[in-house]
């Protein structure tokens, strides 16, 4: 009879140390998920600032070869000190500095991108261990609840009586008797009864 009685405090303890690690588990899915919610975020806009810098490079690259087969065609028909060839070489080589230099920023976002990414598919990896983790935890919560249920036992008190009990359980008196091996309905103080599986208090 004592083992049943052990049985049951021992899984009312663990189910109160259950809910404490379900709610750590919550609060910490929420976090990862607003953190992959904001990775992604920030790689749409790192992606949409490549998109951006590509098209201005084009068009900067078009500039350039327009400015040097302007460039040729004026020094194959004057002298090369001429201002506006001066002027245009000027201007080429600040294009081609600015290419230069978008050039490396996009190969910049490139390499952010991919942090980005592989960041994300960490997160998601989080994310896929805490679900799996919490699932376990809820079957292992479900597998003490049932234990709990199916070792319930009742140490009999002053003025119980087997009607009494068994309304407290909600359980028939026929169906505590037969769990017992009680023949009448006859009980004593102390006597420790086992409750029935399926009963409800």
């Amino acid at each position: 009879m004592k083992y049943y009685s052990t049985c049951f405090f021992l899984c009312t303890l663990c189910l109160i140390g259950c809910s404490s690690p379900l709610a750590v588990l919550h609060q910490e899915k929420h976090e990862h998920s607003l953190a992959v919610r904001e990775l992604r975020e920030e790689l749409a806009d790192m992606k949409h600032g490549l998109n951006n810098t590509q098209v201005e490079l084009q068009i900067l690259e078009e500039q350039y070869r327009t400015q040097e087969g302007d460039i040729k065609k004026t020094a194959s028909s004057s002298n090369t000190q001429d201002p506006k060839i001066i002027a245009l070489e000027k201007k080429i080589t600040q294009l081609s500095n600015h290419a230069n230099q978008t050039s490396q920023y996009l190969q910049d976002c490139n390499t952010k991108i991919a942090e980005l990414e592989k960041s994300l598919q960490h997160q998601n990896a989080l994310l896929t261990e805490i679900v799996q983790l919490k699932s376990s935890l809820t079957s292992l919560t479900t597998s003490l609840q049932k234990d709990s249920i199916e070792n319930a036992s009742y140490r009999v008190k002053a003025g119980d009586s087997l009607e009494k009990i068994a309304r407290l359980y909600k359980i028939s008196i026929t169906s505590l008797k037969e769990e017992n091996g009680l023949s009448n309905n006859k009980i004593m103080i102390g006597q420790e009864l086992k409750i029935p599986s399926g009963s409800s208090r």
